[in-house]
């Protein structure tokens, strides 16, 4: 990972992955997902599951202002 300076505000910073730290993400995908299959899908009931889609969708289409 990289950090530099927003050159437009100089209040924030810029991160960016770098392909070494993909490369990290990519490696540890495989168990991330079994890890929250198990965690967090697998207790679920299908009443669950369909609850869970439901809030994601609404999550996934609000419009986002950071400003």
């Amino acid at each position: 990972m990289e950090r530099t300076p927003d050159p437009d505000d100089g209040r924030f910073t810029i991160a960016a992955l770098t392909d070494a730290g993909y490369e990290v993400v990519v490696a540890a995908a495989p168990t991330h997902v079994r890890a929250v299959r198990q965690l967090v899908l697998d207790p679920l009931t299908a009443a669950d599951q369909r609850a869970l889609a439901r809030m994601a969708a609404k999550l996934r289409t609000r419009p986002v202002d950071l400003t």
